[in-house]
C-alpha cells in the first residue's frame, strides 16, 4: 500500500487524531486517518475510518478510494471494486480516476 499511500504517516496521523478531537463530525480527517492506519497495517482500524468519512462525507471519491484500497488489501475484491468504481465516478478529476483504474488493473480488479 506504500505506493498508494506515501512511506510517512506520522504527523498526518497525529494531525487527523487533533482535528477529530475537535471536531469529531470532520470527514476528511477520517479518511486522512484511515490512510494512515491502512499504511501502518491496521486495516481494521483503517476500515472503520474510512466507513466513518464515507457516512459523514456523502460522496466523498477520496473516502470510497480508500476504503476501496482497504478491501482490496484484505482480499474482498467485491467490496474493493465496489468502492473504487464509486470513486471513480464522484472523482472531481480525470487524473484521479484515471489513477483510480491504474490500481485496480493492479489488483486485478
Amino acid at each position: 500500500m506504500s505506493e498508494a499511500f506515501g512511506a510517512d504517516c506520522t504527523k498526518a496521523l497525529a494531525d487527523a487524531d487533533k482535528a477529530i478531537e475537535l471536531d469529531a463530525e470532520f470527514p476528511s480527517a477520517y479518511g486522512a486517518r484511515a490512510l494512515c492506519r491502512a499504511e501502518a497495517r491496521d486495516l481494521d482500524g483503517a476500515l472503520d475510518d474510512a466507513d466513518k468519512a464515507i457516512a459523514l462525507g456523502r460522496g466523498d471519491a477520496f473516502a470510497f478510494w480508500v476504503r476501496g484500497l482497504i478491501h482490496a488489501e484484505r482480499g474482498d475484491d467485491v467490496a474493493a471494486r465496489a468502492d473504487l468504481l464509486r470513486a471513480i465516478d464522484l472523482a472531481p478529476a480525470p487524473d484521479f480516476a484515471a489513477q483510480i483504474r491504474a490500481q485496480m488493473a493492479e489488483y486485478g480488479l
